[in-house]
């Protein structure tokens, strides 16, 4: 029973490689057949896509990098308030007996 169980295991990853593999050769072709009408369609504006991708991308990254120091900020800030306020609660305790 159990090598029925380990070769229906096997064609099930068999299976789900070869479609896998389909769709990354499906979306190759698309994109072959994308970039082949963009580059007939105009040249000149399919140079300006391609030089523009790098740049807009670098802009993102530059982007990402500063919202996440903004709220990696914003988190310490959070933490340093949550324990000053642990600590006045603590202190008030404290006081009150």
């Amino acid at each position: 029973m159990g090598r029925i169980d380990t070769e229906i295991g096997w064609s099930g990853a068999t299976i789900s490689l070869l479609a896998s593999i389909e769709g990354l050769l499906s979306r190759t072709v698309r994109l072959g057949i994308k970039v082949g009408i963009a580059l007939s369609i105009s040249l000149s504006l399919s140079i300006a896509t391609l030089v523009a991708l790098p740049l807009v991308q670098i802009l993102l990254r530059t982007t990402r990098r500063g919202m996440d120091r903004i709220a990696r900020e914003g988190a310490q800030a959070t933490n340093r308030k949550s324990k000053s306020a642990k600590w006045e609660k603590a202190k008030q305790r404290r006081d009150e007996t």
